[in-house]
């Protein structure tokens, strides 16, 4: 007996599972950037993975775009702690449908419907913090407004404090941020030999 094989194709499954954990490993790892060029622009949108630049913005409000040398060097720094635990693990499903091309992950992430009420939180003791180091060092602070005007002195202020302001970040931003589970099925679609996440559906 003979059978036809015309029209036939194996399962993608190695491939499309490959394609999942690199996107999601990029999103462990808090490299965003990568992840989204995993993905199309609506599934980025869709998980929120460009929010935590604007919502760290948020938080720190008018500070976010002043001080010297030392505190750009720790925002930065926290801003990659945070995207690091944005995604703090995974697991993929055995769950594969090769019609589809899809699959699911169970995924713990940081509940982004809570971030907006940890920025503000921090946003009054960040106003705190800083009413107090410019008490304790008034005299500093206005030598420096007198003979380099305000933009200097606001950075010199946000230098002398920026061990502090990041501690706080640490613990009353991010710390307290609480995570919670989701699924994500995800659909990849093969373009040029190489899959792509075109499509994601959280439950």
């Amino acid at each position: 007996m003979l059978f036809s094989i015309a029209g036939c194709k194996g399962s993608d499954k190695e491939a499309v599972s490959k394609a999942a954990n690199e996107f999601l490993t990029a999103c462990k790892n808090g490299e965003f950037d990568q992840a989204s060029k995993l993905a199309d622009s609506s599934v980025s949108s869709k998980l929120q993975l460009n929010n935590v630049d604007s919502s760290i913005t948020s938080a720190l409000g008018s500070y976010s775009n002043r001080g010297g040398e030392k505190f750009k060097k720790g925002l930065d720094e926290f801003v990659k702690k945070v995207k690091k635990a944005y995604v703090q693990s995974y697991t993929i499903k055995d769950d594969y449908d090769n019609d589809k091309k899809s699959l699911s992950a169970e995924v713990k992430i940081l509940d982004q419907s809570a971030i907006s009420t940890a920025s503000s939180a921090l946003r009054t003791k960040v106003t705190t913090l800083a009413k107090e180091y410019a008490q304790n060092h008034l005299a500093e602070l206005q030598k420096i407004y007198a003979s380099e005007g305000n933009e200097a002195m606001q950075n010199a202020m946000l230098e002398g404090m920026a061990d502090q302001m990041f501690e706080l970040l640490d613990k009353e931003y991010l710390a307290k941020i609480p995570t919670k589970t989701q699924t994500w099925k995800m659909t990849f679609t093969d373009s040029d030999k190489t899959w792509k996440l075109t499509d994601v559906v959280i439950a």
